[in-house]
């Protein structure tokens, strides 16, 4: 499983910011692309465990999202994740 997320940056060597757009209030930032992308999955799991802990659901990954000025990136998940 993979969620779409969305990297903003202001110039190319400065940090980048990352949203969730399906997981409101998920994001994270980090100093090059790959510390962002490795610091947003570990948010995300963060974010799946306060959830499942409230027990809701967490919301099933978009096939497609909004890059709103930003670029879009997969970040892959490990099985298991999302459920208890």
């Amino acid at each position: 499983m993979e969620y779409l997320v969305v990297v903003h940056r202001d110039r190319p060597d400065g940090p980048c910011g990352v949203t969730v757009p399906d997981l409101p209030g998920c994001f994270s930032a980090g100093d090059t692309l790959a510390e962002a992308l490795a610091n947003v999955r570990e948010a995300i799991a963060l974010y799946a465990e306060d959830v499942l802990e409230s027990a809701e659901p967490v919301a099933e990954p978009s096939t497609e999202i909004d890059p709103d000025g930003g670029i879009v990136a997969a970040v892959p998940l490990d099985d298991g994740l999302l459920s208890e």
